[in-house]
């Protein structure tokens, strides 16, 4: 099931990140973060540099390594697929008798993003879940260790505080 969203492509002549009745990202980490409603986008670069400026208003900003490190983590040349961006284990329905996805929930956030976003949100949401980041790579068969562990990092400074709360 999930790699069957994961598939999705969009026409190559009419690639942008946004939701999907190309409107802006709906995804909730800009939310809480207080911004205004971002997209949409129409580069992989554009994401990465709005994501990056979510970091403005801590210290040191840009200047210090953590920030830099950060934003060279994500690659400007990624492609752009269909992404749930809330998976964790309350949105997950997975069949009693198997390990089998059987049903995915609340697809309010979703839309088109890059690919390596669906595996760094799920690892965000899955790290604030517990067990359940044991099964992140069975759930998403592409990882991007490198850029989950960027956010994590971003994260340690405080600028989700209330999206954590």
């Amino acid at each position: 099931m999930i790699r069957g969203i994961r598939s999705l492509r969009q026409p190559p002549q009419d690639i942008f990140i946004g939701s999907p009745s190309r409107g802006p990202i709906q995804d909730q980490l800009w939310r809480h973060c207080g911004r205004e409603p971002l997209g949409p986008l129409t580069t992989v670069r554009a994401f990465n540099e709005a994501l990056h400026g979510l970091g403005t208003e801590l210290p040191q900003f840009p200047e210090h390594e953590l920030y830099r490190t950060f934003r060279a983590a994500f690659p400007d040349t990624a492609s752009v697929r269909f992404t749930h961006t809330d998976l964790h284990p309350l949105n997950i329905i997975i069949s009693s008798s198997s390990c089998e996805v059987i049903g995915i929930i609340d697809w309010q956030e979703s839309g088109w993003y890059p690919e390596y976003w669906e595996y760094v949100k799920t690892s965000f949401n899955f790290e604030l879940s517990g067990r359940w980041h044991d099964y992140l790579d069975v759930v998403l068969t592409d990882p991007y260790e490198a850029e989950a562990q960027a956010l994590g990092l971003y994260t340690s400074t405080g600028i989700f505080r209330e999206f954590l709360q």
